[in-house]
């Protein structure tokens, strides 16, 4: 009576069930434990019922995760199962470690009616106001909500805030939509997403040790650069999950543990790799002479490290070779076909030049058009319309984001512009702040039909599609969405940046303004070049 457990992380190919059914013939097993099945339902008994076991039980997979089947056969095994777990596992670590949980939940600002100032965490990375109060003013109000530090026109007062606060969170709450009373109430969201959904993944990375160095050599794997395949082989190696003889033996799949081709060594995963005189002779094709006596004399962490951090031929070549001396070594194992040394490392070069020429080749997708060397200008709107370009930056030396726009109408002339020193936000809030603030100037201007153009596709894609109500984004799109239907027509529109570029000189220009949102009724003297490039429809290339 044999008992083969696996964790075979998926069970749903077409060939897994002769899978099975071959092991049993082979082992002699009449019990199997499946983990991470990944497959429930009706799908999953059709995939049992082919493996010919007459008894089974099932804990169902939770989506795509998960999922664990205990099959046997009833003439040999008479199994009672006493208790099961619905594997709620992750919702029982949540909760008991429910104060690092809460400590990431963060409030999403609607209209402002929930969130007290000073006590809860609604500005991203900064956490309670309380306890970054300013030397200066040590006097809060607990009873304090967000409105309380708005000024007449609904924005935030900068000058209160700056009087209670330090400047860096002064600049952190300027990027925040203010509260408003038409948008949807104050609700709380999952800090560590961009979406604001709760997933186990992330509530887990914040719940591993951050200060503990991750291994250098899993980060070198998994940015290897070539095919999927071999890279998880590395993976495999770096584990020391290869099915060499020595691993076979710890496991008792075979008393025998010695190398299948010299016969002279155990076979770890050192000795089939490097150190066996085929492997080699193998190497010695292939390495520099110069190389040869290090290239031997190290364990095998940190010969793995030696190779994969050498330059993008070798490493390259370094992987291919590794796998390939694994797939003769099962040539020979279970095939009896032997490969010898000057054809292996022959096939190993042909390989490695091949891969290192699909990856450095300039081959595109054909559905992905190459723009470079397009001819691209700005263009007038049509005569009902008044088009505003709108651009968001961002200084990473600084740690500061701003914004820019203008408005014109037909003739190409001048409106109006604006530039705005936003704080420290994301580019993403940068370019949607552009937009709202390009929306409420059209509104006060009585600008009704208007085309917005901006170089950002993500934030048009985000103004057309919505997001989640949890999503760091969302209150800026709500706003969005009010000031629109308050216009009669707005279109939106992606250019590329050479069509933008009297939006992106205002927006740079905005880093060198104090906090808040500047007009310029006239245009400033340092875009008139940019102005006039765009009013006689001066062409560029894209990519200039």
């Amino acid at each position: 009576m044999n008992i083969i457990s696996w964790n075979c992380r998926g069970a749903g190919s077409k060939a897994f069930p002769s899978i099975i059914r071959d092991l049993r013939q082979e082992y002699d097993a009449n019990f199997f434990i499946l983990l991470e099945t990944h497959v429930s339902g009706p799908r999953g008994k059709q995939i049992r019922d082919k493996m010919g076991f007459d008894k089974s039980f099932v804990v169902d997979a939770m989506g795509h995760s998960g999922g664990i089947w205990c099959l046997w056969d009833s003439a040999v095994w008479n199994v009672d199962v006493v208790d099961q777990d619905r594997q709620y596992i992750h919702l029982k670590g949540i909760c008991s470690s429910w104060e690092n949980v809460q400590a990431n939940c963060i409030w999403r600002v609607g209209d402002g009616s929930l969130i007290r100032f000073w006590d809860h965490y609604w500005i991203p990375d900064v956490g309670n106001l309380s306890a970054t109060v300013n030397q200066v003013s040590n006097i809060t109000n607990s009873s304090d909500m967000l409105t309380d530090f708005l000024d007449v026109s609904g924005q935030w007062d900068i000058r209160k805030l700056q009087e209670v606060l330090p400047e860096d969170v002064v600049k952190r709450i300027a990027t925040i939509s203010p509260p408003s009373p038409w948008k949807e109430a104050d609700h709380i969201a999952w800090g560590l997403s961009s979406d604001g959904q709760f997933s186990i993944k992330t509530a887990y990375q914040n719940l591993r040790d951050t200060q503990a160095t991750p291994n250098k050599i899993f980060q070198l794997v998994w940015t290897w650069k070539g095919p999927e395949r071999v890279r998880t082989f590395l993976w495999l190696v770096i584990h020391n999950a290869i099915l060499t003889n020595v691993e076979r033996s710890r496991r008792h799949l075979t008393t025998d543990n010695a190398c299948p081709r010299c016969r002279q060594h155990e076979e770890s995963i050192l000795h089939l790799l490097r150190d066996c005189s085929y492997a080699r002779r193998v190497w010695q094709r292939l390495i520099p002479a110069n190389g040869i006596h290090s290239f031997f004399n190290t364990s095998l962490h940190d010969w793995l490290i030696l190779n994969l951090t050498a330059n993008s031929y070798w490493s390259c070549l370094f992987g291919v070779a590794i796998s390939s001396l694994w797939f003769f070594r099962n040539k020979l194992v279970f095939k009896g076909e032997i490969v010898d040394a000057a054809s292996g490392s022959y096939q190993i070069q042909a390989r490695t030049k091949e891969f290192l020429k699909v990856a450095t080749s300039n081959l595109k997708p054909k559905n992905n058009q190459d723009t470079s060397g397009s001819i691209i200008r700005w263009v007038r709107p049509n005569g009902e319309y008044i088009k505003l370009n709108v651009d968001g930056s961002w200084f990473a030396h600084r740690s500061n984001a701003a914004c820019g726009g203008v408005f014109r109408d037909s003739a190409g002339r001048y409106l109006i512009g604006f530039a705005g020193n936003l704080g420290n936000c994301s580019i993403m809030h940068a370019e949607l702040w552009a937009i709202v603030h390009g929306l409420t100037i059209a509104i006060t201007h009585g600008y009704q039909n208007l085309m917005v153009e901006s170089d950002s596709v993500a934030a048009i894609n985000f103004i057309k599609n919505g997001s989640s109500s949890g999503h760091h984004c969302a209150p800026l799109i709500q706003d969005v969405r009010v000031l629109t239907e308050r216009l009669k027509k707005v279109s939106w529109i992606h250019v590329f940046r050479e069509a933008n570029t009297v939006a992106d000189q205002l927006a740079k220009k905005g880093h060198d303004l104090p906090l808040g949102l500047h007009i310029f009724d006239s245009s400033p003297p340092d875009i008139s070049y940019a102005l006039l490039c765009d009013c006689i429809g001066t062409v560029r290339l894209r990519g200039s």
